[in-house]
C-alpha cells in the first residue's frame, strides 16, 4: 500500500504541470511607441481661477471643448523633436459673478515646436527644454494616445494676482501621414 501512494506522486505532478502550461500567459507587455504623427480628435477641458482685487476674492469657473473637424496633428521624432501642424477651434464657457459666456478661440499652437521625453507615463514637452509642460499619458496604442494635462499657477494680471488651475483631457489617433 506505501508503494502505491509513491507511484502516484510522478503522476500528480504530471498533471500539475500540465495543467498550469495550459493557462494564458498574462505576463504580456506590449509597449507602444510615441513618435509618429497623432492628430488631434477631441480636447474637453475645464479649471477655474481667483482674481484678487482690492483685498477681496473674484472666482470664476472654465470649461473647454474643441469643435470638430480638426486637422491639427502633433508630430513626435525619434531624435526627441515635436512638432504641430493644422488648427484646430475650441469652444471656452466661462462663469464670473452669476454671468456665462461661451466664446470660440481659433487655435493654431499648442506647442509649436520643440521638444519632448517620455519617462513612464509622464511625457515632458517644451520648446527648449521638455520641462516645460508636463502631460500625464492616460492611453498609448498603435492607434490611440489620450494625453491629460494638469496645471495650478499663480501669475500677476494688470497688478492683481490670479490663482488658476486647469485639467484638459487630449484624444489624438495616429495619422496615417
Amino acid at each position: 500500500m506505501n508503494n502505491m501512494k509513491i507511484s502516484h506522486l510522478p503522476l500528480l505532478f504530471l498533471f500539475f504541470v500540465g495543467t498550469v502550461s495550459c493557462y494564458p500567459d498574462t505576463a504580456e507587455v506590449v509597449t507602444y511607441r510615441l513618435d509618429g504623427a497623432w492628430q488631434l480628435e477631441s480636447a474637453t477641458g475645464s479649471g477655474q481661477n481667483v482674481t484678487h482685487y482690492d483685498g477681496s476674492e473674484y472666482p470664476a469657473t472654465f470649461s473647454m471643448r474643441t469643435v470638430t473637424p480638426t486637422d491639427y496633428v502633433l508630430t513626435f521624432t525619434p531624435q526627441g523633436r515635436v512638432y504641430s501642424t493644422g488648427t484646430f477651434t475650441e469652444e471656452v464657457t466661462g462663469t464670473f459673478q452669476g454671468r456665462t459666456s461661451t466664446r470660440t478661440v481659433d487655435n493654431a499652437n499648442i506647442l509649436g515646436a520643440g521638444v519632448w521625453k517620455l519617462e513612464g507615463s509622464r511625457l515632458q514637452l517644451g520648446s527648449d527644454s521638455p520641462e516645460e509642460m508636463q502631460m500625464k499619458i492616460i492611453t498609448l496604442t498603435d492607434t490611440d494616445l489620450v494625453l491629460e494635462y494638469t496645471n495650478s499657477f499663480s501669475t500677476t494680471k494688470n497688478g492683481n494676482r490670479v490663482e488658476e488651475q486647469q485639467r484638459v483631457t487630449y484624444v489624438l489617433v495616429r495619422s496615417a501621414s
